[in-house]
């Protein structure tokens, strides 16, 4: 009954408007009416949760998990855990390509660690006080975690080992 209302409405809207304004095309009426009925006739679409995009800050795109990188192993910063849900793409692929040692004048430190068979990794950046937190900012700019461990592996790639 609500919908039959609201066609008449649309109908009776789209006749006045032709009939005040004669300048309008009846084919440009006609046409209107048509998309009317065919989008009053069709359902909502509905997008299943499997094709969805779940886009957060941390997963802009909107990638499932199984498109984005997987971390290889446990990561731990200052000794907090971190997941790959609340990292980007690019903090994962870089923390994926560090190696054990010391960076940055030997104040940052990474450590890989075997806990029987599972692999841990461990980095730490000293951030208590505010002028550590400002030194870093500045390093990084704006891009936070991800602006540092760009400075720990093209630091590794400068790195030439004795032989």
């Amino acid at each position: 009954m609500k919908k039959e209302k609201m066609i008449e409405q649309n109908d009776e809207e789209i006749d006045s408007i032709v009939a005040t304004k004669p300048g309008i095309d009846e084919r440009l009426a006609a046409a209107i009416e048509k998309l009317v009925e065919i989008q009053e006739h069709q359902p909502t679409p509905q997008i299943p949760m499997a094709k969805a995009k779940h886009v957060t800050p941390w997963n802009p795109t909107g990638k499932h998990d199984w498109q984005r990188p997987r971390l290889r192993c446990r990561v731990f910063m200052n000794d907090r855990p971190l997941t790959e849900g609340r990292l980007n793409e690019e903090e994962i692929k870089l923390i994926n390509q560090l190696k054990p040692g010391r960076y940055n004048n030997r104040k940052w430190t990474v450590v890989e660690h075997d806990n029987g068979g599972e692999a841990n990794l461990y980095f730490y950046i000293p951030n208590k006080t505010s002028e550590e937190r400002a030194e870093y900012q500045k390093l990084g700019g704006m891009r936070g975690l991800a602006a540092l461990l760009e400075l720990i592996v093209a630091e590794q790639k400068t790195i030439k080992i004795a032989e």
